[in-house]
């Protein structure tokens, strides 16, 4: 048998292979033609997971989980891996006696005698054993009893503590079941019971006439027992005080285990498995299974799945026993089968040609190819009972006379009757018009006589060529409407007794691999695997419909309901006019190959390499759901049971879903969804055990899980994402809190800003307002009367001397200062070149008052003097001070040097008088009290005082007060330095 590679797609394949109901109970054994049957199994081996192909016990726990005692250790399987567990101290992994307590922990026993359980996901075992071999092991809800030398020891299952000791007259326990809440042992003559928890005491109740080892197997009513080698092949069962042996036709041999399910009885033996039913009266033998193989173990699973441990040939799981395969007779060797009116032939593989009744029952062999070679091709005409047979040569074969007709040296490909009169052949290189060997002498003319006249074959007689150099695949015909279709390499034909043409879809050729004629339609299968229905409305006019597109299937079939398509592994039949789907079978994860098939009213028959399946269309089975379990979740590195409370911070919002399922029988179990919330099902991989959820949203979840058409609400899985710190309330309030101290903070400061933007405003108003004052009171220290009186003095003195010329010079330089000074006044700043020449203008006018007793140096060391701009009248307050304070008070030799440079961004002005001093100055000026002489130099330095306000450079004043070394004033030097701007 061949293994399927994966052991998903084997559970997989439950779902649909078994949706359907198989039928065994019509084919009843003929009289010296017996008909064996075995259940359908998958077969799971090392190629496919299985860990070791030895299985000697099984187990399903609580949860749904299949365990496996093997060779290699204990086992746990979840419909897609095998887990194993072992720890260090097993000195041996072989072992078997699996059993679940109370507290959900797994037990096995292993070869050597010692006891392990599994808790938590981890082996463990009880320490300080001293075991005294193998023997099964025996649970009930306090205790489980080990064997040991003539007595079994009781541990404490709640204390794992050994508690008290049960003696026994003999070394040996052969076996041990439980009846009800008690256990059930067998000695070599005796069945002990043991019944009583709180006081336990072992009762014999059976004393069979047997001195041998017993297999034993308790159910609430009966306890069945035989010896382990069952020399006589008997099976007792013991009831109501009365021992009874149950009729069998039993062979000798060994006796692996008894057990019975909802009344069958099961017989593991090394001869496969011996299943007898229950009538209401007498245990008969119904069935036999796998003949020929060593079942150590059976166990029957909550969906109801058997699941059989065997020696060396793996582990089998049988969805439902009532689907069985029905095995052929090796030698019949059948690839092929045709549907008849009352029954069907068989094509064997070295060219027999068998007749079967609907029975399945052989009744005779009706043709052997002289070659004893495989038919390339075979097909039947019932009508005239004439079979067309090609291997080496093709044939035409009368079944009644038992005659070969004709035999021609041509590869047959197919032959289809056009009418009573000819058949259309194809072959690898023509398509032949064939005369009918045996034409009714009542049938009328054909439409075809003439073109078959025009090109009758000189090399097959009765042929004629209707189409040369093409590869024909396959044939069909139409008699009501005169055509005749021929599938080729080359497209599709048409042909009719007088025209022919080539027949499209969609603008392209169609490559058919199949043609069938049903009624007035054609169906056809393409190379690709593409079902077609061609419906004619005339001779010349046709429909051509896709009916399934990109499918596997390689063959099809009519059957009284519709069409049947064929692959290797599956078998698909469709009814005809509404295309629904009728029977869907897929063999793949059983092992089987389908060779052929074809349906009748009630049934589908499937030819396999091993035997025949049978479907009854008119039995719908319901569903019988599988086994979904969710066992655990992961989620911020913690592990969680399915029903406990989950929350996941927000940062760690990704969940992991283990679960494990085993496919039910009956439609719409294949498929595995889940939705969370209320959103739309996702569909993940079938041999998928897990479901990665990951960046979820904070909220609350539920996700709900579907298998097939069932939606398992009991598992669904509950939990919550929290929300992350910014979205809760404490935070939003606070945010709310701080944006609103935030704004107000903004608001205020803005407020502040524009307060002092106000004063900054409000300041400068009064600054120029201070400024302007300062500048007149600078213009009016120079315009005072006193300025005004000595200038018009001077101009008098001029004229009183006669002196006109220097009277007139005099009067313009003055009128000419006043302007300026007068123009100065609207201006904050002037050029240097301005600023000089009033300078110079007013050191002019003082040198002519003076005349000869005043001398000036007026030098600037600067370029572009006009585009150099300073303060208007800066310099000249400090040049009035030197002559004022300075100079006047000296009777001769007054001098006064102003000197400007550039030095460092910075305009150096130098006022450099030889006058008496500022301290002696002072002193005279408080004697006179003269407070105008002070006035301008006070205005001055208060203009300062304003334009220095909010500049980086500020205008620097700096006096030095001359002396000698003995310390008499030699005048003073101030130096100015204004900042260069342009």
């Amino acid at each position: 048998m061949l293994i399927t590679k994966n052991i998903i797609a084997s559970i997989h394949c439950l779902g649909v292979i078994l949706s359907v109901f198989w039928t065994n109970s019509a084919h009843s054994q003929a009289p010296g033609n017996p008909i064996k049957v075995t259940p359908l199994a998958i077969t799971y081996s090392k190629l496919n997971g299985l860990p070791d192909q030895t299985i000697y016990d099984l187990l399903q726990d609580k949860q749904g989980f299949i365990w496996l005692a093997t060779e290699k250790g204990i086992f746990r399987f979840d419909g897609k891996q095998f887990k194993p567990f072992r720890s260090d101290f097993q000195n041996s992994l072989a072992g078997a006696s699996l059993r679940q307590d109370a507290k959900g922990r797994i037990w096995y026993e292993n070869f050597d005698g010692y006891l392990f359980y599994v808790e938590n996901d981890s082996l463990k075992t009880i320490p300080n054993q001293q075991p005294s071999g193998f023997y099964a092991i025996a649970m009930n809800r306090k205790f489980v009893y080990i064997h040991r030398k003539k007595a079994l020891l009781a541990y404490d299952l709640s204390q794992l503590k050994p508690s008290h000791f049960l003696k026994l007259n003999d070394e040996l326990i052969s076996d041990v079941s439980t009846k009800d809440s008690t256990l059930v042992f067998a000695d070599y003559n005796q069945i002990l019971l043991l019944n009583n928890e709180s006081s336990p005491s072992l009762k014999k109740i059976i004393t069979p006439s047997i001195n041998a080892p017993l297999r034993i197997h308790a159910t609430p009513s009966s306890i069945f027992f035989c010896p382990k080698n069952n020399e006589t092949g008997k099976i007792y069962e013991a009831k109501n005080n009365r021992i009874t042996a149950i009729p069998n036709s039993l062979k000798k041999g060994l006796i692996n285990r008894i057990t019975v399910e909802n009344n069958r009885l099961f017989l593991l033996t090394t001869d496969g498995v011996f299943v007898f039913d229950f009538d209401g009266k007498l245990w008969q033998e119904k069935e036999h299974w796998l003949p020929g193989t060593s079942i150590l173990s059976l166990l029957k699973d909550a969906s109801g799945s058997i699941w059989l441990g065997t020696q060396n040939k793996g582990l089998l799981a049988i969805p439902d026993p009532s689907k069985q395969l029905i095995f052929n007779p090796p030698y019949l060797q059948l690839q092929k089968i045709i549907p008849t009116q009352k029954g069907f032939l068989g094509a064997g593989a070295q060219g027999q040609v068998y007749l079967f009744n609907p029975q399945l029952q052989l009744l005779e062999q009706i043709y052997q190819d002289p070659d004893s070679l495989p038919f390339i091709s075979i097909k039947l005409d019932e009508q005239n009972q004439l079979l067309f047979l090609s291997a080496k040569h093709s044939s035409i074969y009368h079944i009644p006379s038992k005659k070969t007709l004709s035999q021609n040296a041509y590869s047959q490909k197919d032959i289809c009757k056009i009418d009573d009169h000819f058949y259309l052949i194809g072959t690898s290189n023509n398509a032949y018009l064939l005369k009918n060997p045996v034409p009714p002498n009542s049938a009328p003319g054909s439409n075809w006589n003439a073109l078959y006249e025009q090109s009758a074959s000189i090399d097959f007689l009765n042929h004629s060529g209707l189409q040369s150099n093409i590869r024909v695949r396959a044939v069909s015909a139409l008699n009501s409407l005169n055509l005749a279709f021929i599938a080729s390499n080359r497209g599709l034909f048409i042909h009719s007794p007088k025209q022919k043409g080539e027949l499209k879809f969609r603008k392209n050729g169609l490559f058919l691999q199949t043609l069938l004629q049903d009624n007035n339609e054609i169906w056809g299968l393409s190379q690709k695997g593409e079902l077609l229905l061609i419906e004619p409305l005339d001779a010349q006019t046709f429909k051509i419909s896709q009916i399934r597109k990109n499918t596997s299937y390689t063959a099809i079939k009519l059957g009284p309901k519709g069409v049947v398509l064929i692959d290797p592994v599956a078998c698909l039949y469709l009814e005809k006019e509404t295309h629904n789907v009728l029977a869907e079978v897929n063999l793949n994860h059983f092992g089987l190959q389908l060779l052929d098939a074809f349906a009748s009213n009630e049934e589908l028959y499937m030819l396999t390499n091993q035997g025949w399946l049978v479907k009854n269309l008119s039995n719908k089975e319901p569903a019988r759901p599988g086994r979904f379990h969710v066992y655990g979740l992961n989620g911020n590195q913690k592990n969680f049971t399915p029903k406990q409370p989950i929350r996941l911070p927000w940062n760690k919002n990704s969940l992991d879903i283990h679960f494990y399922w085993f496919p039910g029988i009956g439609p719409n179990e294949d498929g595995i969804a889940y939705k969370i919330n209320q959103s739309n099902w996702n569909y993940i991989e079938n041999e998928a055990r897990n479901i990665h959820l990951e960046a979820l949203n904070p909220g609350d979840y539920q996700i709900t899980f579907k298998t097939g058409s069932k939606i398992w609400t009991n598992e669904a899985v509950y939990f919550s994402i929290e929300q992350p710190f910014w979205r809760e309330l404490w935070f939003i309030l606070g945010c709310a809190l701080a944006g609103i101290g935030l704004i107000s903070w903004f608001y205020f400061k803005r407020l502040k800003s524009i307060e002092f933007k106000n004063k900054l405003s409000t300041e400068k108003l009064i600054l120029e307002k201070e400024l302007n004052h300062s500048r007149l009171s600078s213009i009016r220290a120079q315009m005072n009367p006193h300025f005004f009186y000595n200038a018009l003095n001077t101009i008098q003195a001029y004229i009183f001397q006669k002196d006109p010329e220097n009277a007139i010079d005099y009067l313009n330089k003055f009128s000419k200062l006043t302007r300026m000074i007068l123009d100065f006044s609207d201006k904050e700043s002037v050029s240097l070149e301005n600023e000089l020449e009033s300078l110079r203008m007013y050191l002019d006018l003082e040198k002519m008052r003076f005349t000869d007793q005043f001398d000036f140096s007026l030098t600037c060391d600067v370029r572009d003097t006009e585009m150099i701009k300073i303060p208007s009248m800066i310099i000249q307050p400090y040049v009035e001070n030197a002559i004022k304070h300075g100079l006047m008070h000296l009777k001769n030799g007054r001098k006064l040097i102003v000197s400007i440079t550039e030095k460092d961004q910075f305009l150096e002005v130098r006022v450099d008088d030889n006058g008496i001093g500022r301290k002696k100055a002072g002193e005279l000026n408080q004697i006179k009290q003269n407070r105008h002489q002070s006035f301008s130099t006070m205005a001055n330095e208060k203009r300062l005082q304003i334009l220095n306000r909010g500049l980086n450079k500020k205008v620097l004043v700096e006096y030095i007060d001359k002396t000698n070394p003995s310390g008499a004033a030699l005048g003073t030097t101030v130096i100015l330095r204004i900042p260069l701007f342009q």
